[in-house]
């Protein structure tokens, strides 16, 4: 029979072990950032400011600045090109109509200790790459220590606070943290994209090329020209388009990128129609440079010309009148400015003639009219 003094070390022993674990806590479908219930219980069917019946289909075209010469926006070499995070899924992703809260994608299931000293992921067993790979808890850890140990310096303290990573079995990872009562932390940690390990196990990770990379999202990218344009197309089999969380989203079949060096000729290729939508931040470009071209009127025709024409302060929204996207812009007391009348568009035709002339030589390699 073992001594009473030996069973209570062998006691002691276990009770350190046990007390070491992380302790156990109800999986949930959603983290938020002060343990509230969120919005969404986990049986919902989408979010609410989609449109779940949304038609899919059509190509919305798009501008960037700057050029670019890489694939890699999580290295500090090169340029990457605009929008490339898409071909991606992260762990979970953030609803946009509640603050801080985030509900599970590549993880169907989310725990964390209730003193904040840990997170787990349990990932979905669904989850897989654009070629059929499946997502697993190795590609998580191998992503955490790319990103860490290569990525841009940004990724060491945005996950500073992290201790360890831990693949408990193929769709279980945990993440201890070096403090408690970081609250934040594991939404930030729920943002973390997932990397395929067995792609990059033959490429150098902290080198910027063009070489498209495999993703997971629901856009994969199909076309590159260096410095000029990225094509991505939907994913027609992605594995999560029916998830709540994607009901309703992703619908167009393409997004192109053009990259403009000079913001000048990009307005001008907006008004040629070149591209569909542009975000204009400056109150002078928007009030000068797409003020609406008027007409000259007689004395006899001022008052009627007062009732039909837009208000002074109208101006066209960032969308080109003639492509499928409708203007959105309405200025008070005003008609809808959703595009140009007939007399308007010749003169800004007129206008922008020349700069398309310049588009289309430059498309042409240097080929076409020279301008006027």
């Amino acid at each position: 029979m073992m001594p009473s003094n030996r069973l209570r070390k062998l006691a002691g022993s276990l009770l350190l072990a046990c007390l070491s674990l992380p302790a156990l806590a109800a999986p949930q479908h959603a983290l938020t950032l002060y343990d509230e219930a969120p919005k969404y219980p986990a049986n919902f069917k989408h979010f609410d400011y989609v449109n779940p019946d949304a038609p899919k289909g059509g190509t919305f075209r798009q501008s960037s600045f700057g050029g670019f010469d890489s694939l890699n926006p999580f290295i500090n070499k090169g340029v990457p090109a605009e929008n490339v995070g898409a071909i991606y899924d992260t762990l979970m992703r953030q609803s946009l109509d509640e603050p801080f809260t985030e509900y599970g994608l590549v993880a169907g299931k989310i725990e964390k200790a209730p003193d904040n000293s840990w997170v787990r992921f349990y990932l979905r067993p669904e989850a897989r790459f654009h070629d059929g790979h499946p997502m697993r808890a190795d590609d998580v850890v191998f992503t955490f220590d790319a990103l860490m140990k290569q990525g841009a310096p940004l990724y060491r303290q945005y996950y500073a606070d992290v201790a360890e990573v831990v693949a408990e079995d193929p769709l279980r990872v945990l993440f201890k943290f070096k403090h408690k009562n970081n609250r934040e932390l594991p939404l930030i940690l729920g943002q973390l994209p997932v990397l395929p390990k067995h792609w990059y196990e033959n490429r150098d990770f902290n080198r910027g090329n063009l070489e498209i990379p495999l993703g997971s999202g629901p856009y994969k990218i199909t076309e590159v020209k260096a410095g000029r344009s990225v094509r991505y197309e939907r994913v027609k089999d992605y594995w999560a388009k029916d998830l709540p969380i994607n009901r309703g989203q992703f619908n167009f079949d393409a997004m192109t990128f053009d990259s403009y060096r000079d913001t000048a000729v990009a307005l001008e290729a907006l008004k040629a129609g070149a591209f569909d939508y542009a975000l204009e931040i400056s109150a002078k470009k928007l009030g000068h440079g797409l003020q609406r071209t008027r007409r000259t009127r007689r004395p006899a025709d001022q008052g009627r010309a007062a009732q039909r024409q837009p208000h002074r302060h109208a101006r066209l929204h960032l969308q080109h009148p003639q492509t499928g996207i409708p203007g959105r812009a309405r200025a008070r007391g005003a008609e809808p400015a959703a595009g140009l009348r007939m007399d308007q568009q010749a003169a800004v035709q007129r206008r922008i003639h020349p700069y398309r002339q310049l588009l289309r030589k430059l498309r042409n390699g240097g080929q076409g009219p020279a301008l006027p």
